[in-house]
Formats: C-alpha cells, sequence, structure tokens
C-alpha cells in the first residue's frame, strides 16, 4: 500500500472549528466527506510550512508557521484516486 505524509490544519473561531466540506474531483479523494484544511507536504517544506501553504490555497488566510500551535500525529488509512493509501498526518 502506498504512503503519504500529510499536514492538516483546524481553525479555530471563538468556541467552534471550520471545517471544509471536499468537493470536486473524485482523484483528490475524501470526496464528498467534511474535515480539516490541509494536504501534502511537499519535497522542501516542514508540517508547518505545509499547513500554511495549504490554508493560503483554500483559505484568505495567509500565516507563518511561527503562528501555529502544533497538536500532533496521527496515522490513518485513507483513499487516493479511490486506491486505500496509509496517511501520516501531522496537525
Amino acid at each position: 500500500m502506498n504512503q503519504m505524509e500529510i499536514a492538516i490544519g483546524l481553525i479555530e473561531q471563538g468556541d467552534d472549528y471550520l471545517l471544509q466540506h471536499r468537493t470536486g474531483k473524485v482523484q483528490s479523494g475524501a470526496l464528498d466527506l467534511i474535515g480539516c484544511f490541509g494536504g501534502q507536504i511537499e519535497d522542501d517544506e516542514s508540517p508547518s510550512e505545509a499547513v500554511c501553504r495549504e490554508l493560503g490555497e483554500e483559505t484568505t488566510l495567509s500565516l507563518r508557521a511561527e503562528q501555529l500551535e502544533k497538536l500532533g500525529e496521527i496515522n490513518v488509512t485513507s483513499d487516493y484516486k479511490r486506491k486505500p493509501i496509509k496517511i501520516k498526518a501531522y496537525a
């Protein structure tokens, strides 16, 4: 089974968290599910830098890595291009 490293971000707004409804191409994975913002970590970036980049691409937020609070790591099995994939996620 293939493996992928991703970075995910939780956006806190008051007492609530903002989530993303995944729509669009089936190839993106998690189609029609609700989850966190984030995506694949590029070769030249840290998980924190990836979260900042992804949040910038998926929202109107512009963040720096030092503004983030690290929550931890999780290993899950998900889908990518309709195939199971092992994912290590940094939050």
